[in-house]
């Protein structure tokens, strides 16, 4: 259902957040790390620091490793991942490029590889596990992709030159309709 979260906690105290139109597989464990597979959407995940595995997010072609203590956020959409580590450390692998990852540090991944980390804000990525989207200097193309995951029916875009236009907003989800109008 567009705008509907779920939390989900797993064995040895590992939380799950989904956000809407998410959709995973839980994997075959090992002796060393639990896994789930995110097939689209949106996850947070959070690892206690007293875990006895690490935790493996697999998206596409590559995979994310949260450590015990780890706090981590991935995206998958259109073949691209999207991870942002929030807490501890993470390791993201795609084909045989590693990308070792800090809190406040975000890489992409798809076919074309790994891409370097760049400075994100917490607060920022999570926003939408307190019901909040958050657009900053973002193409307004992107903004119509955000929108369309959180509510029915799609909103086309077709204007080139307004699809490249940077957009700022925070709204809250249940709200996320007044975008359409201001953009």
């Amino acid at each position: 259902e567009p705008g509907a979260q779920r939390r989900i906690a797993l064995a040895d105290h590992i939380a799950l957040e989904l956000n809407t139109r998410t959709s995973v597989a839980l994997r075959s464990t090992g002796d060393r790390a639990d896994r789930i597979e995110l097939i689209a959407g949106e996850l947070a995940v959070a690892t206690p620091a007293g875990a006895t595995k690490s935790f493996i997010v697999s998206a596409g072609n590559g995979q994310t490793t949260g450590l015990p203590g780890a706090r981590f956020n991935v995206l998958y959409e259109n073949h691209i991942a999207c991870v942002s580590c929030l807490n501890g450390s993470i390791k993201v692998e795609q084909g045989s490029a590693i990308a070792q990852l800090s809190a406040g540090q975000q890489t992409r991944y798809s076919d074309k590889g790994i891409s370097p980390a760049v400075v994100v804000d917490p607060a920022a990525v999570t926003a939408w596990q307190n019901g909040v989207v958050i657009f900053q200097s973002t193409p307004v193309s992107d903004v119509v992709a955000e929108v369309n995951r959180y509510r029915p029916g799609r909103v086309i875009l077709t204007n080139a030159a307004l699809a490249r236009r940077l957009f700022n907003a925070r709204l809250r989800i249940e709200n996320i309709d007044r975008v359409i109008g201001q953009i």
